[in-house]
């Protein structure tokens, strides 16, 4: 599912500019896109070059959709929300020389192509930073929250994704690495292929081969004292890729987590609600009637002021 932008001007309501960066911008309006590391830079030298002087700098930001109608912006401030979030979905963050970061807003998700060929796709609400260029040969990824990867393997070169206290190292495959703060440990997924998953301090010092094998349909739990428990894989695990949530006896607390960051807004549960149990799949429904629906499997009531839900007993 991809957040609705529809209350948003689409790019061909404004006139926009030529050439590579007017094909960013419109691919602003488009939805889910897939980029490549490397036409950052020269869009960002396109749109220092063509935004006007009184811009005063650039600034990105993504609104979620309120069903008001929001005044029609200049075509450099579509340049500039495009540039800076490579498409509309991916905030990438010129943190230093050394790194490129790539982040998917709330109501967003955003795929990349990595410098190897493997690509990630970031669920709303997640981070991912490595080495640029994977310069002196370092397929290091750091994440924060949730993402999906598909790896070129390369038996020289190890795919590492690192993820609070975890490492999940690639043997030739496809898997979600999951890594939310609500979530007491850290999750990872197989679709394909084989993941090694070992606590930070063990793959600094188990060969890869000596640590625990999640293999296709398997999931690993990391818990605190390092240990990897293996389950079966939760056909929910990868829903979201296909635009829809999925939830099987999840927490309340957990599943509105997930909700909120993919429709842009904060849900709290009372905590008489925490913990009551959420089995339901949600594809593309509009938030209040996902709200309605929320509220009948929890046994609770909504109340929402804006941005801000609450659900209570």
């Amino acid at each position: 599912m991809s957040f609705d932008p529809s209350s948003s001007p689409s790019s061909s309501d404004a006139e926009l500019p030529p050439g590579a960066l007017g094909e960013a911008v419109r691919a602003a309006a488009s939805g889910d896109v897939t980029v490549r590391a490397e036409e950052t830079e020269e869009a960002w030298q396109q749109l220092q070059a063509r935004l006007p002087r009184e811009a005063g700098g650039v600034v990105g930001t993504i609104t979620p959709h309120t069903g008001e109608r929001r005044p029609r912006p200049r075509w450099w401030s579509y340049a500039a929300a495009a540039v800076l979030t490579v498409g509309a979905v991916g905030l990438w963050q010129r943190q230093s020389t050394a790194r490129d970061v790539v982040s998917a807003p709330l109501g967003q998700r955003v795929a990349v192509t990595l410098p190897d060929g493997s690509t990630i796709t970031l669920a709303a609400g997640s981070t991912a930073s490595w080495v640029r260029g994977f310069r002196g040969g370092q397929r290091d990824i750091t994440l924060e929250g949730e993402a999906y990867f598909e790896v070129v393997h390369d038996s020289t070169t190890p795919f590492l994704v690192r993820a609070r206290d975890g490492v999940a190292q690639d043997v030739g495959t496809r898997f979600i690495v999951r890594a939310w703060p609500e979530l007491t440990q850290l999750e990872v997924a197989v679709e394909e292929g084989v993941v090694a998953l070992a606590d930070s301090a063990a793959a600094r010092t188990v060969p890869v081969a000596k640590r625990v094998q999640l293999r296709a349909g398997q999931r690993g739990r990391l818990g605190p004292d390092g240990a990897v428990a293996v389950l079966p894989v939760d056909s929910a695990a990868f829903s979201w890729l296909t635009g829809a949530l999925a939830f099987t006896d999840v927490p309340a607390q957990e599943a509105v987590a997930v909700i909120g960051r993919w429709y842009g807004v904060q849900i709290a549960v009372a905590p008489a609600l925490a913990e009551r149990r959420l089995t339901a799949r949600f594809v593309s429904q509009p938030l209040p009637q996902l709200l309605d629906a929320l509220a009948l499997s929890l046994g609770a009531t909504v109340d929402r002021r804006g941005m801000q839900i609450t659900l209570t007993p």
